[in-house]
């Protein structure tokens, strides 16, 4: 386990939280030399274990919610504009945040607490909840503990207006945050769907995600990938098809590859990449199992939204956190399970 995030660390939790994405969580680019100004200016961010955490600690869980293709086009100015989400939750609860989180740590997703905590001279907490990226905010380790939202706080990252929105479950907050991201100028929002106790993210979050996640991005082999994750190599190929579409706010669509040998592949996509089967139409893979495409030539995670005909990638496959695999996990995915 890592005990701070600092600028040798940043490259590799990068690539790590792209593995994770599964196609999806937004590009890490967008946020990476926010983050890598951000550890320049307040020098490393520390990093807590959850364990290590006071029950009575507040700590807020933050991500970005939106289309795929306008996150792409975020304004540079993020960094300012995630405080005024914070000072709203502070205000409006009367606390202090102790710690911040990502909600989830696949994808650009993992970097967004890190834009804001040296400015704020607060720690991370090494978790998230999710363990991966998935494309609801329904999918959430706190909706398997039935952990129900009553508010939510959300700020648009151009303006920094910000609003509370109250809710009574996950499919509500849902609807709300994604209406109201859609009527900003780039589509996306800064959103902090949960505030949890200390002794919450013990119990709630999936722990060592971002530790996981540096691991994996330390790797340069596809035997090192298989090591650090679990992972199992399924095709090496060529992207022969790409048909999507962008469907209430999500990249929507299928992707066909054909090995050197003529199989073909099939992968269903939301945002991430969600099933993975052959040209029989027998699964191989689908989530909560974690689909990964790299680039052959650079062994890099590709994203949905940066696929193109022609691409020789590597399709790779991986467990994905434990508590995605029992009857409430799976309950949750039944939407988006092929």
């Amino acid at each position: 386990m890592y005990h701070e995030i600092n600028r040798d660390h940043l490259k590799a939790l990068c690539i790590g939280c792209s593995f994770l994405g599964s196609g999806g969580g937004g590009d890490v680019n967008t946020l990476y030399e926010i983050v890598d100004k951000a550890l320049y200016n307040y020098g490393p961010i520390s990093m807590m274990n959850p364990n290590d955490l006071k029950d009575e600690d507040k700590v807020a869980a933050i991500e970005f919610v939106g289309a795929p293709l306008p996150i792409e086009m975020r304004q540079s100015n993020t960094q300012a504009r995630i405080k005024p989400a914070l000072d709203l939750v502070m205000q409006d609860l009367g606390i202090k945040i102790n710690a911040l989180m990502p909600v989830e740590i696949g994808g650009s997703n993992a970097l967004v607490p890190l834009c804001i905590a040296g400015e704020l001279n607060l720690p991370i907490v090494d978790c998230d909840l999710l363990g991966r990226a998935l494309p609801e905010i329904t999918m959430i380790s706190t909706n398997i503990f039935d952990r129900m939202p009553s508010k939510a706080y959300i700020c648009d990252p151009s303006t920094g207006q910000t609003q509370i929105i109250t809710c009574k479950s996950y499919s509500e907050l849902e609807t709300q945050a994604r209406a109201i991201a859609s009527s900003y100028s780039n589509s996306a929002a800064i959103l902090v769907p949960v505030v949890m106790t200390g002794m919450e993210v013990k119990q709630m979050a999936i722990h060592r995600t971002i530790s996981q996640s540096i691991q994996i991005g330390l790797q340069d082999t596809l035997d090192g990938f298989c090591q650090a994750t679990q992972g199992v190599i399924r095709c090496t190929g060529a992207i022969t098809a790409w048909n999507y579409a962008l469907k209430s706010g999500f990249l929507v669509g299928e992707l066909m590859l054909q090995t050197l040998e003529g199989q073909h592949f099939c992968i269903k996509v939301k945002n991430e990449f969600l099933g993975l089967f052959d040209d029989r139409g027998a699964t191989i893979a689908q989530a909560p199992d974690i689909i990964t495409l790299l680039s052959k030539d650079s062994l890099l995670p590709i994203l949905s939204d940066q696929l193109q005909i022609g691409d020789k990638v590597i399709c790779m496959t991986c467990k994905g956190p434990d508590i995605w695999y029992t009857k409430k996990g799976l309950s949750l995915l039944v939407n988006i399970r092929a």
